[in-house]
């Protein structure tokens, strides 16, 4: 029987066509290894044995063109064989005119005919990305973000929310904000920074992060997505997979939580095929429902 599952984060890069600066060498991050991911990546690289079968993906912003991010939804989108919808990079410190003439823009491409190649995907661009970790509390105290979060709630669209939940300064400055909207739709990436990294934090971290990610998830908007394992340990396990989703489903709620891979980094550990093995296997060794965890959650979350 065949398993379909959609993966609600992928990168791919066009090393010839974009900029990528946190590719090179001399920029950040400085890992041993990242020459290992310094390759062009698309679609058909998603490559997965039977009986697993890739219905729809999510691209999320890698940095293809920052000043019009645009480019890199339009890029991918013109290219792509399945369902697909991209998150796109914009800047929340930007002015709110600037601001809302992106998302203008991202809306008017969701009118594009382009949409009609297949029905299930409704809107080719839901939301954007601006990256927080160590510049949570600067981003957040720009004068401009609290406005342009009440855009995005306006909007209806989606915000992919990449920090450290275990950090309580940042978490109180991120809900200081988001409790003006309560209905802002959020997604959470990689677990909160958390990925089943047990042997690397304290057990005061641990408590931090589930009392943060719990708080988070009681807005009723917040998905969260399993993911980034590699970026915490190269070496990881079923095990670190099996630690991390049930103490996400512990915080967050099983209808809550989707996995997802962060292809290309995926590679640092495994192929894609044998990531997703590793899931399933994951998933069926503690009980739960395949099909919520790996294809319905980011089916609503994503292209409903």
């Amino acid at each position: 029987m065949t398993i379909d599952f959609i993966d609600p984060h992928v990168h791919f890069f066009a090393l010839a066509t974009g900029e990528y600066a946190w590719l090179k060498p001399d920029n950040p991050p400085f890992w041993k290894d990242k020459n290992l991911i310094h390759n062009d990546y698309c679609e058909s690289d998603l490559s997965v044995n039977a009986p697993l079968n890739l219905s729809a993906y999510v691209h999320v912003e890698a940095g293809f063109d920052n000043e019009n991010s645009l480019k890199e939804a339009e890029y991918w989108l013109e290219k792509a064989t399945l369902p697909m919808t991209a998150m796109i990079f914009a800047d929340l410190r930007v002015s709110p005119e600037r601001f809302r003439q992106s998302l203008m823009l991202a809306l008017a491409l969701n009118d594009a005919p382009q949409q009609e190649r297949n029905a299930f995907c409704a809107k080719p661009i839901t939301g954007i990305r601006h990256i927080f970790d160590d510049e949570t509390c600067n981003i957040l105290s720009s004068d401009n973000t609290d406005e342009n979060f009440s855009l995005l709630d306006e909007l209806g669209l989606l915000f992919e929310l990449q920090m450290n939940m275990a950090n309580s300064n940042d978490f109180s400055a991120l809900m200081k904000v988001l409790e003006k909207y309560p209905s802002l739709r959020l997604s959470v990436n990689h677990a909160g920074g958390f990925n089943g990294a047990h042997n690397r934090i304290s057990t005061k971290e641990l408590d931090a992060w589930c009392q943060n990610m719990r708080h988070l998830c009681e807005l009723n908007n917040a998905y969260v997505k399993v993911s980034g394992f590699e970026m915490q340990d190269r070496n990881y396990t079923i095990d670190h997979v099996k630690r991390s989703l049930d103490d996400t489903l512990n915080v967050a709620g099983e209808g809550n939580v989707m996995f997802a891979s962060n292809f290309p980094l995926t590679l640092f550990s495994a192929t894609y095929s044998s990531y997703w093995q590793l899931v399933i296997e994951a998933i069926d060794s503690m009980g739960l429902k395949r099909s919520t965890l790996i294809h319905d959650t980011a089916k609503r979350c994503y292209f409903g």
